[in-house]
């Protein structure tokens, strides 16, 4: 995943302004319908992907970790639940969209988490848990396998001449593949996918199932219902200590180095890592092990309208999303400050 962090850094800021809705800059697809692939193309492609088409069935934590060093010794708060913070990961997720970036990797310039908070941690000092809620629908790159030789020509007259998902993944954003497997994303109502990575270990947690991570590419994600932003330096009275010694009971099941929040004990986390993280009960929880190329089922009806979610109007996920109006969603996209922006930007990009 190193190099997929990386990556993560190559997104622009210069033309991030103040007060200045989101959906109006130019490094956002607002409202744009993805791609001009024929229908009977991505209905062959969603047939032969469908045993990778997986939904959650309770919901599982994933974590991202960026930079802090930004802030000065005098002033080494960084709040949780950061409204910039899920701006930027806002971003992130819908740099996934995006055709005429030629950058390369899982999805392009996309939004990574790891399936536990401490295989990933020495890329940064500030800890982003986003929680995928039960019914998340999820592509599981993992253990897919060749397209068939008639889908293979189908994806060549349009341009594509990637033989497996993940290569289709890993074309550049402009690339016909790239728009061809964004467009099935969005028909198909996918808000992650999963693909092969390492992961750390723990006495309840030992199964190669655990070993992947996901590229998030619902900016509903970044929302502060689902993700939230911790410094384990730093610990305000924002009622949140009892996600961080959670945080920290993890830390210590899976043997991690960084110095969590000292001064907060650290809670029980047996049960809780085996029902919230994924790839550890995967006896419990089908949807954790990895794809069975044979296992062909019926697939929910495509979208073909589906649209790239702007800040505003965002689609819906899980079973508990539809609870925030329109009016109150977190992500309604305004830009207070380039001067707070950037800092932010600077952490959560694993920027030096």
């Amino acid at each position: 995943m190193k190099h997929l962090f990386v990556l993560i850094a190559l997104l622009p800021i210069a033309s991030i302004t103040t007060q200045v809705r989101a959906d109006s800059l130019g490094d956002v697809l607002s409202g744009q319908v993805v791609g001009k692939a024929q229908e009977s193309l991505l209905r062959k492609l969603a047939n032969e992907l469908s045993p990778a088409f997986k939904e959650l069935s309770r919901d599982v934590y994933v974590y991202h970790w960026g930079k802090c060093q930004y802030q000065t010794k005098n002033d080494p708060a960084f709040p949780a639940n950061d409204a910039y913070a899920r701006e930027v990961v806002q971003r992130l997720m819908l740099w996934t969209y995006r055709k005429d970036k030629s950058v390369s990797g899982n999805m392009g310039t996309s939004y990574y988490a790891s399936t536990d908070p401490v295989d990933t941690d020495v890329f940064g000092d500030c800890l982003t848990e986003t929680r995928l809620p039960a019914k998340t629908r999820f592509l599981d790159q993992r253990n897919t396998g060749s397209f068939g030789y008639g889908l293979q020509l189908l994806l060549q007259r349009e341009g594509c001449y990637a033989s497996t998902l993940a290569k289709m993944f890993q074309a550049p954003n402009s690339d016909p593949c790239h728009e061809i497997i964004t467009r099935l994303v969005l028909a198909l109502g996918v808000s992650a996918v999963a693909y092969d990575y390492s992961g750390a270990t723990a006495a309840e947690c030992t199964s190669r199932e655990h070993k992947g991570a996901f590229i998030l590419v619902n900016p509903t994600l970044a929302g502060e219902k689902y993700t939230k932003v911790f410094n384990p330096a730093h610990a305000p009275n924002d009622g949140q200590h009892e996600d961080r010694s959670r945080i920290k009971g993890l830390v210590g099941k899976f043997a991690g180095l960084k110095k969590m929040w000292p001064t907060l004990l650290a809670s029980s986390a047996e049960e809780w890592i085996k029902d919230h993280v994924f790839g550890c009960n995967p006896e419990k929880y089908p949807e954790d092990k990895v794809t069975d190329p044979l296992d062909f089922k019926n697939l929910p009806e495509l979208d073909f309208a589906a649209r790239i979610p702007t800040w505003g109007v965002l689609p819906p996920i899980g079973d508990d999303c539809c609870d925030i109006g329109a009016g109150t969603q977190p992500q309604d996209g305004i830009i207070k400050a380039r001067a707070a922006f950037n800092p932010v930007i600077r952490a959560l990009l694993n920027d030096p």
